[in-house]
Order: C-alpha cells, then sequence, then structure tokens
C-alpha cells in the first residue's frame, strides 16, 4: 500500500459532527507505508471528541479494506500540532 493509497481511503472516513473526511479536516497528520505495515497518526477535533472510538474504528476499516491481508495497522492518536 501506498501513502496516496491510504489517504484516499481515509478520505471516506467522516467526522459526524463536522459533516467533512478526516483529511480534509486535517486530523491526519502522518501516514507511514512500508512492506507489510501502515501507520497512521491522526488526532481528534477536541480532547474529549465523543466520536473518537468511530473515527478511529472507521479510520481502521478504511485502510484494512486496501490493504493486503496480514499488514500491520495502526493509528495513533497525537495531541494537536504534534
Amino acid at each position: 500500500m501506498q501513502e496516496d493509497e491510504a489517504r484516499e481511503a481515509l478520505k471516506t472516513v467522516e467526522d459526524p459532527e463536522a459533516g467533512m473526511n478526516i483529511v480534509d479536516l486535517g486530523l491526519v497528520y502522518a501516514i507511514r507505508c512500508e512492506p507489510g505495515r501502515v501507520r497512521v497518526e491522526m488526532t481528534m477535533t477536541s480532547p474529549a471528541c465523543p466520536a473518537a472510538p468511530y473515527l478511529m474504528d472507521e479510520a481502521a476499516a478504511a485502510i484494512r479494506m486496501l490493504a493486503p491481508a496480514g499488514t500491520d495497522e495502526r493509528h495513533d492518536v497525537v495531541a494537536p500540532g504534534e
């Protein structure tokens, strides 16, 4: 999987409160794709974001849809600006 493919997959994940996808909202800070591994660093719209579990689950599902079977996929939530 390439970074641009992962970014496009993450564009399918919409923040239900903002009505925009997490990439265009600027919530995705970094995507690292290596053979057999995808790492996504992202944040939430607020520290107590009630949609956080939903967004994390949906982001993971979007990556899994495109990544080859057995890919180690991880999403790390970081504080804004880190």
